[in-house]
């Protein structure tokens, strides 16, 4: 059985998904490249991995550690 929130979710991510890619094949359309490929993709697979990571902070609350490729990118 499918739940509102379960609906919904769906919907969210869908469009997610289709404004990433209509920006991907926009901005591909306008002269603008991925760089370097492999690197592209190595990010992609440490957002995906820390994605699933999190770090305990209390007994209760836990961040997520998904930035942190990122801002090493970045620096």
């Amino acid at each position: 059985m499918t739940t509102t929130t379960s609906i919904q979710t769906r919907r969210y991510t869908t469009a997610v998904t289709a404004l990433a890619l209509a920006t991907a094949v926009v901005l591909l359309a306008a002269g603008y490249g991925f760089g370097e490929v492999w690197a592209v993709l190595a990010l992609a697979l440490l957002n995906a991995i820390a994605e699933r990571s999190s770090v305990s902070i209390t007994k209760t609350m836990q961040l997520s550690i998904a930035l942190l490729p990122t801002l090493f990118a970045a620096v």
